[in-house]
């Protein structure tokens, strides 16, 4: 545990609270304590003033902390709550003054009205500012916690998130190939559960991926896809880049998409060209391109709404994903900047 941790832990946990409590009232009564305690010259005429002002103060500052804050403050009534602290204060004020009349006869040696009514306010709005400011601090605290958890409930749901489609055509395209072909319907299957273990546990166990298991995780898909789109031509390309750490899943939703929309133009084959590489250190551009014809391309797919989301949480204001089409060509471009991000390398 370190010195910032312990500081934290006596400032806000509950088992600390008798050392913050003690150190206010040490800080309050500071002077009169060290009167008290013979370490200045000065000396007081009757110290047992001192302990009853003492109890009158600890005694309205609880009351007005634990009784009155919540009973009207925390209900959003201030006004009722700024006139009964007032009131209580007067109170405290009056008993005091009261007490010291029964040991000061000459009315010149003890406090007024006005003066004592000041240190009393003193003492008991400097308690309400630190309440009130750690109660901040605490809502703060809930608040973050609160949208963390929200923030990586969204990113599991998104992430666990399997195309059913695929997974529905990959198993009948697999279906075909154990009557045609038995060892590459064996080569499939492991494939796709390599696609699954990778979605289902390894990406849940480590929360970041790296480079190279994204680059993987593409070819095991395409390989999948070609089984049943003969005129599928692919052409892929990544190499000779660092093997980052990044968020898993961020480029097969791309590819996702250009599969499922690319289509044959003039006797053509289908084609979808990939790219992913390090234009600068620390900066990654993934480019995925299909043919599509004269077709119109529909960008409102869950799988690229899920897309969007995630960079939004996981790389705000580092990743740009523009979407373009022209000549019947389709292009999905993103971009990463995984500079100053932590765990990218």
């Amino acid at each position: 545990m370190n010195l910032k941790t312990t500081l934290r832990d006596i400032i806000y946990e509950p088992r600390w609270r008798w050392v913050r409590h003690l150190c206010f009232w040490l800080f309050i009564y500071v002077e009169e304590l060290l009167i008290l305690g013979g370490v200045t010259s000065y000396e007081l005429e009757f110290p047992i003033l001192l302990f009853i002002q003492m109890g009158l103060d600890i005694l309205i500052v609880y009351f007005i902390l634990y009784v009155l804050t919540p009973l009207f403050f925390d209900r959003d009534r201030p006004y009722t709550y700024i006139g009964f602290v007032i009131f209580f204060i007067l109170v405290d004020v009056t008993i005091y003054l009261l007490v010291e009349d029964m040991y000061y006869e000459d009315y010149a040696e003890r406090l007024d009205y006005l003066s004592s009514f000041i240190a009393t306010s003193t003492v008991v709005g400097t308690a309400l500012a630190l309440k009130l400011l750690k109660d901040r601090v605490f809502q703060i605290e809930k608040r973050e916690r609160l949208q963390s958890n929200l923030k990586e409930a969204e990113l599991k749901f998104l992430k666990q998130q399997i195309n059913p489609h695929f997974l529905f055509n990959v198993l009948n395209a697999i279906n075909t190939q154990t009557v045609i072909a038995p060892q590459d319907a064996s080569t499939s299957i492991h494939k796709l559960s390599n696609i699954l273990r990778y979605q289902l546990y390894d990406s849940e166990a480590q929360p970041m991926s790296t480079i190279h298991k994204e680059i993987d995780l593409i070819s095991d898909y395409l390989d999948l896809e070609r089984i049943r789109r003969d005129r599928l031509e692919i052409d892929m390309v990544a190499s000779g880049m660092s093997d980052y750490s990044i968020a898993p899943f961020l480029f097969l939703p791309l590819v996702e998409n250009a599969v499922k929309h690319s289509v044959c133009i003039d006797e053509v084959d289908e084609k979808i060209s990939i790219s992913l590489c390090q234009e600068s250190e620390g900066n990654l551009k993934f480019s995925c391109t299909n043919t599509i014809g004269d077709a119109q391309h529909e960008e409102g797919g869950i799988g690229l709404a899920n897309l969007r989301r995630r960079l939004e949480l996981l790389y705000p204001d580092h990743h740009e994903l523009t979407l373009s089409e022209k000549d019947g060509i389709f292009n999905a471009v993103l971009t990463l900047d995984l500079n100053e991000l932590p765990n990218s390398r």
